[in-house]
Formats: structure tokens, sequence, C-alpha cells
């Protein structure tokens, strides 16, 4: 090949070359075409998850929400919802609301909600014999929005409250860390199931530069679980739990370093 010929030969595969990567970067990701495709057999809203990271462009012709945006009034009146969510995400409820099913494909994990087959028992609606206790004082929940008092502020007490966390609003169970040491919540005879522990630090109380709020979750039948930190993102976040075999009593112990503004409200969920 004489130079002449190189040169013709790169000048034709140079545009053809840059045309391609051009293609595979604009380009939308694979679950974007699989999630058309789904959506012309059986329509649905689609709700995508706050840490999914997507161009909204490329959902142009589809009825969808960020999840930021998304109601709990506006549940009940759609008959079927698509939950877009990054894969491997953990399990996790949506408002309140648990997926009757999620599978992963082409990078991402995709849940069906159905809002009128809610079958998450909560323990927020099951307060009464929690006892909580710190280094100030203990007392025992008697349910609901009533006070359990573990600490001389205003603010330690236990009771379900309702929260919002990265703009979604939803019931959780208010528990402040104390100041000196630490809280401990103890749930007695808790029955045996796969349990999902939830936990965010509400809106209100997002301050930088405080730290993260350290959940240590132990089990008569599974010892001391990994410790969870809650706070150093935004929202409400999910952690599956190992399935228990035999009824105990699980014990949660919440500390921080610096309490400040730390709006904790967190959840205990098993499916039925």
């Amino acid at each position: 090949m004489n130079d002449q010929s190189k040169k013709r030969f790169f000048a034709a595969v140079v545009p053809l070359s840059l045309f391609g990567l051009a293609f595979v970067l604009l380009s939308p990701p694979a679950w974007v075409g699989a999630l058309k495709r789904s959506l012309d057999e059986s329509p649905a809203l689609v709700v995508v998850d706050s840490d999914l990271s997507f161009d909204p462009s490329d959902l142009r012709g589809l009825i969808w929400l960020p999840q930021t945006a998304l109601k709990k009034s506006l549940l009940g009146k759609v008959k079927r919802l698509l939950w877009l969510r990054p894969k491997d995400a953990e399990p996790a409820d949506l408002l309140g609301v648990s997926p009757s099913s999620c599978r992963q494909a082409h990078g991402v994990q995709l849940c069906l909600i159905d809002s009128k087959k809610d079958k998450l028992w909560r323990l927020s609606e099951n307060l009464r014999g929690v006892s909580a206790k710190s280094a100030g004082a203990d007392c025992v929940s008697e349910g609901g929005a009533k006070k359990c008092a573990y600490g001389k502020e205003n603010w330690e007490y236990l009771r379900r409250e309702e929260h919002t966390f990265n703009g979604q609003t939803r019931n959780c169970i208010w528990s402040h860390p104390v100041a000196q040491g630490a809280l401990t919540i103890r749930i007695p005879k808790l029955p045996a199931g796969t349990y999902v522990f939830g936990a965010g630090i509400d809106d209100s109380g997002m301050r930088d530069g405080l730290p993260a709020v350290q959940v240590k979750v132990s089990h008569p039948e599974r010892g001391d679980q990994p410790l969870i930190e809650v706070g150093e993102k935004a929202g409400f976040r999910s952690y599956s739990l190992p399935a228990l075999s035999r009824l105990g009593d699980l014990e949660l112990t919440i500390l921080v370093e610096k309490t400040g503004a730390r709006f904790f409200c967190w959840e205990l969920t098993r499916k039925k």
C-alpha cells in the first residue's frame, strides 16, 4: 500500500471509527430498550430510584417519575408501577409498600409494585412492649404514637412518627441518639422470619460535618451483625438481616460521636 493509498484508507476509517464511538457513547443503555418492550406488553408508571444514574432523555416517550417526586397518595391510583433500581440493590419498600416481585436484567433491577398487596409487617405498628434504655433513663413502649422517654431531653424518646427523607415522607420509629453513651432498644420475642432494617436522617436533620449514626444489631441466634452507619447520605436506606429460624429478642444499639441535629428514624419490616 503506497502513501497515497494509506492516506485514503485512514481518511475513510477514522470518521467511521469516530461515528462508531459516538454511537456507543450516545446510545441508550440496554435496559431502556428492554423496559420499553415490557411497557408495550403491559403499560405501567415507571419510578426511577434515586441511586440509579441515568439520562432522562433516554426515557423520552415514557410515563415516569423520579423516586423523589412520588407521593403515597398516587400509589393507590396506579394499577401497575415498575420501580427501576440499581443492580444488586438491597431489598426495600417504596413509600411503605413492598414489591411483589423483583428481577435483574441488563444491569438494573426492576421491581413490580402493587399497593393493594402490601404484605409487610412493620414494627412501627407493633411497638407495644419494645423497650429503650440509656444511661439516663429507660422505658417500655405502650405502642403507636405514645412517647417512651429514655432520656432527660424532650427529644429523647421512642415512638412512631412521620418524617421526610430525601423528599419522601414515610412512617418510622423515632429514637434520637443520646449525647452520652449508647441507646439500647430491645424488641422482645421477635418471631422467626426474614427482616429488613431501614433507617435514615430526616431531611431537616442532615448537616455537613456531623458523624453518621452507628447501629449494631444483635440476636441470640445470629449474634452481632456488621455495624450499620446511617446519615452519611440523604435518604432512607434498607439493610437485609439474616433469616431467623426461632423466637428471640432482637437488640439494637444506637450511638453517635456527636449528636447535633441527628433526627434519626428507623423501621423493621418482615414479609408475612
